[in-house]
């Protein structure tokens, strides 16, 4: 899928391109979805460090069959008129309705 990779990242320098990778998650909601995210890496070792990882995680996620399981939902929280997500340093998720966040 290069082919696909090459027009997906026209903004990139040509010299960048082989050192761009893309990972797709699965979600578990129904209907099943996908999300995509392409990664610059410094260089192509690098790409392949990174790559190897990823696969070596899928490959114990399939093994151990966790696969399936749900780890965490990620949540979207911003309000740009909030001066304290702005400078925010961390975060945890409480429960389903709340998260915490740390500042200075």
């Amino acid at each position: 899928r290069s082919s696909d990779l090459a027009s997906d990242v026209i903004h990139a320098t040509r010299k960048d391109v082989p050192c761009i990778f893309r990972v797709t998650a699965s979600f578990l909601d129904l209907p099943s979805k996908t999300s995509s995210l392409l990664i610059l890496t410094e260089n192509e070792i690098e790409k392949r460090k990174w790559v190897g990882i990823l696969e070596g995680l899928q490959s114990i996620l399939h093994k151990n069959k966790l696969r399936n399981q749900l780890v965490h939902v990620p949540q979207e929280a911003y309000d740009s008129t909030l001066p304290l997500i702005k400078a925010s340093l961390a975060g945890a998720v409480i429960d389903p309705d709340r998260i915490l966040i740390g500042t200075d």
